[in-house]
């Protein structure tokens, strides 16, 4: 395995792009401990209730709770959330795994969860672009970066493509997804551009 037994291992994405599924699959399989990042900042105090009832999370607080914990866990931690680029700089992570999905995948998920149409809207332009990719690479080396498009994959699957990189069996890549020719073709997507 070219990360060992005490690795630290991002995941991260836009929602609905499989982060919880994945990282439940990847810690069992590796014997790691997950760490939610939502969950945690619940636990541990860091967020508030904003406009329209939604969690509101202390980066800050967040990053130095997860700080304090990172160096208490003996074996490898894998960190999940789509907050991982507000506290990477903070945290030390072996590398980060970035799952990206296809807007119009999301766009059906989305809509499926029941988001209001400023959440799609936020999201979904999000993922055409990028962003959180982006943050990652302003927060790490790219040598530590690896997107995934989970569009048309399984989250075991997707697992088992982060085990592959995890053991040097498959080369890391980062940049080659451009989603803006999908946002382009496709009516629906296109109206949320504007």
């Amino acid at each position: 395995m070219m990360y060992g037994k005490h690795a630290r291992i991002g995941i991260t994405g836009n929602p609905a792009t499989g982060k919880k599924s994945v990282g439940l699959l990847v810690s069992r399989k590796l014997g790691f401990e997950l760490i939610d990042l939502n969950s945690f900042a619940k636990l541990h105090s860091a967020t508030a209730t904003g406009d329209e009832n939604e969690s509101i999370v202390n980066t800050v607080l967040l990053a130095k709770e997860l700080r304090d914990y990172m160096i208490s866990i003996e074996g490898g931690a894998i960190v999940s959330g789509h907050l991982l680029p507000s506290v990477l700089s903070v945290i030390d992570l072996d590398i980060v795994i970035v799952l990206r999905c296809s807007p119009e995948r999301l766009l059906d998920r989305y809509r499926n969860r029941g988001y209001p149409e400023n959440k799609i809207r936020e999201n979904v332009v999000a993922e055409a672009i990028g962003v959180i990719s982006s943050e990652v690479l302003q927060s790490l080396e790219m040598p530590k970066i690896s997107e995934i498009d989970t569009s048309e994959t399984t989250p075991a699957e997707v697992a088992q493509i982060i085990i592959s990189i995890l053991e040097g069996k498959t080369e890391k890549k980062v940049g080659l997804i451009d989603w803006l020719p999908t946002m382009i073709k496709n009516e629906d997507l296109r109206t949320l551009l504007h």
